[in-house]
């Protein structure tokens, strides 16, 4: 094994903080917000957790949490219909419960993660009729979702990116973001499996399972039909982030783990950072532009949902039960 090292660059002149979404994961948008709203289902077997890269913690359920210490951006989730499932006039549900909802100011942008291609027929005419699936550009179906979406801001001078608890008021924070390169800092919030599924039908019932709890959150009906295996590819290199922390699944990261536990108990001393690099990045861990690579039907991703009517997004979040409406200083 040849250990590496990442060439440090001077990084830029503000600090930059991405935030990495993992699984499933609802983002609430509208445009007479300045936030945007991150909601988790629940989903058996998903692992709920935040923090930096390799260092995140479990999130408790049922937690109203809140991003502080950036500043707000314009980036709206429905810009991004190229890579985005999005589902438009949604009306919510009363009864039902996430397992967790993060607040957020609106980003400066929203970088593509882990782009999944689907195929022409995976998703069935939408009740209510007020509510629609978008269809990617040029198509007449969505055709693509991130699995690990990302979102760029700037970190306010003075002040430390990190998540709260959203009735913190002054309490530390709950979740603080890792440092990379100078000037870049990362935080992670999944909701994903750390086990990938042992066959293609323990695959397609964990997809459908997860997305039958997006269903009732918004207050949706459709079919879902994962359909195949569609292409999987990262368009981008993202500055002052590892390629793995937006490309790899929570289950293979487990897997190189394992791997390294391994090494040790035989006597040698991987070095983690080279581990990575080496069984993931440089195999091909890393997908480029071109969709060569290929993941399960099951693969969990991103979806963001736009409330019905003139609701804003606060209104939309009481109604389904998942936010009380209580501010927190730390997000201005």
């Amino acid at each position: 094994m040849i250990a590496t090292k990442r060439k440090q660059t001077d990084g830029p002149r503000e600090k930059i903080l991405y935030v990495v979404f993992h699984g499933e994961i609802i983002l609430i948008d509208d445009k007479k917000s300045d936030h945007i709203v991150a909601i988790a289902p629940r989903v058996r077997r998903h692992i709920y957790q935040a923090g930096p890269w390799l260092g995140e913690l479990r999130i408790e359920p049922g937690a109203k949490l809140c991003l502080g210490g950036v500043q707000t951006g314009k980036k709206c989730i429905f810009d991004i219909g190229d890579r985005m499932l999005l589902i438009d006039q949604v009306p919510g549900v009363a009864e039902t419960k996430a397992y967790f909802s993060v607040r957020l100011p609106r980003p400066d942008d929203v970088l593509p993660g882990l782009v999944l291609g689907l195929e022409r027929g995976t998703f069935g005419e939408v009740s209510p009729p007020s509510a629609s699936i978008k269809h990617s550009p040029g198509k007449d179906y969505p055709a693509a979702l991130d699995a690990h979406p990302v979102f760029r801001y700037t970190v306010t001078a003075g002040k430390e990116p990190a998540i709260y608890d959203a009735c913190g008021y002054g309490k530390d924070p709950l979740f603080k973001a890792g440092v990379g390169q100078p000037n870049y800092f990362s935080l992670h919030i999944s909701a994903e499996e750390d086990r990938a599924p042992r066959n293609d039908e323990e695959a397609t019932s964990h997809a459908q399972e997860a997305f039958t709890a997006v269903k009732e959150i918004l207050g949706i009906k459709t079919e879902f039909t994962p359909k195949g295996q569609g292409g999987a590819s990262s368009p981008i290199l993202i500055p002052g982030l590892d390629p793995a922390e937006y490309t790899m699944p929570m289950s293979t990261r487990t897997e190189l783990l394992r791997q390294i536990g391994e090494q040790q108990r035989f006597g040698a001393s991987p070095d983690l950072a080279a581990v990575f690099r080496e069984k993931w990045t440089l195999s091909g861990g890393y997908l480029p532009p071109e969709p060569t690579h290929w993941f399960p039907e099951g693969t969990c991703g991103s979806t963001g949902a736009r409330p019905a009517g003139d609701q804003t997004t606060m209104e939309f979040l009481r109604k389904i039960g998942v936010y009380d409406g209580t501010e927190n200083p730390n997000c201005s």
